[in-house]
């Protein structure tokens, strides 16, 4: 059946399709070795691509993002339209800084653990990360929106049979923000660092993964499902700081051990090849987890109203407001 004028026009858009409250995702600018930092980014990059309005508060994204800065000119054409913004607040955000009338609390990381208010903010939307924080935002339903950090065109397993020798750790946060010492099993151990110098690239990370026997974390990280994309057995360092694994829900066990038991990392070495096809599913329910997130607090947006404009620190029209 030949289409209609109606069905042609519906299929051939020229003004973009969007939701009736654009996102307004208040981060940092961009850096790679943030996980918390990157969500954000990639969150307002796939809101993007579901046709809805996201912008983020920094004109510092990553290149390939759909990440457009939000200016004080956007804020006026909402204002006069009388738009009510959907406010994306990350977990190391105090209180309401935007004065936002629909305020959206994404948790990364268990609440107050580097920062922000370890206290809900009653008639918020919260959503966690990961099934592991999700108690503490809703008990009795699954509110996650599990946003998949790691970059497979790098992180992945080796061409062949490799040979693995030596091992490598991580324990950023742990050494600089809570100011603790390494364990004395680390201590021969290749350290992988973050936002020095001399801190290795994506690439040279992967490459140190594809060769080493196994990954020691003292913390959660993205630094751990990379290195299992990577066929490299992941061990755990559990500490005073570290108590739960964050992702451990979403992601499983394989190649993965929690502690330094032989017969845990017995079933992490054995099991470190499943790893990439857990990924891949992590991914495909991260679209659907989007959409419910869309559809909800899009819904939450329609019982608020904006009744003052969104607070606006910074410069002249066409700079970006305040970040943290």
């Amino acid at each position: 059946m030949k289409p209609s004028v109606v069905d042609r026009i519906r299929d051939n858009i020229i003004y973009p399709v969007t939701r009736r409250h654009p996102y307004l995702i208040l981060t940092p600018p961009y850096v790679r070795t943030s996980a918390g930092v990157k969500a954000l980014h990639l969150l307002c990059h796939c809101l993007n691509l579901r046709r809805c309005n996201a912008f983020v508060t920094t004109d510092m994204t990553r290149h390939t993002f759909l990440a457009p800065t939000a200016t004080e000119s956007i804020f006026k054409q909402w204002h006069d339209e009388g738009v009510t913004p959907v406010v994306v607040y990350p977990d190391v955000v105090r209180g309401n800084p935007l004065r936002a009338a629909c305020a959206v609390r994404f948790l990364a990381n268990f609440p107050g653990l580097l920062g922000g208010d370890a206290h809900q903010h009653p008639g918020d939307y919260y959503v966690s990360y990961s099934k592991g924080i999700n108690p503490w935002v809703a008990p009795e339903e699954e509110k996650v929106l599990h946003i998949p950090l790691a970059d497979t065109t790098v992180f992945h397993p080796p061409a062949g049979k490799v040979k693995r020798s030596g091992t490598c750790y991580y324990a950023a946060k742990y050494k600089h923000y809570h100011k603790a010492r390494t364990f004395a099993l680390t201590n021969g151990s290749l350290e992988i660092t973050r936002d020095q110098p001399d801190s290795q690239t994506p690439a040279e990370i992967a490459e140190i993964f594809r060769r080493s026997e196994l990954f020691y974390s003292y913390e959660n990280t993205t630094l751990v499902t990379e290195a299992r994309l990577c066929g490299c057995p992941v061990v755990l360092l559990p500490n005073r700081h570290f108590t739960k694994i964050i992702a451990g829900d979403e992601l499983g066990w394989d190649g993965m051990a929690w502690g330094t038991s032989p017969k845990e990392i017995g079933r992490a070495v054995r099991t470190a090849d499943r790893f990439p096809a857990t990924y891949l599913e992590t991914i495909e329910n991260y679209w659907r987890q989007l959409d419910r997130f869309i559809e909800e607090t899009q819904a939450f947006a329609d019982t608020r109203a904006q009744t003052e404009e969104i607070y606006y620190e910074g410069g002249a029209i066409g700079e970006p407001i305040i970040s943290l």
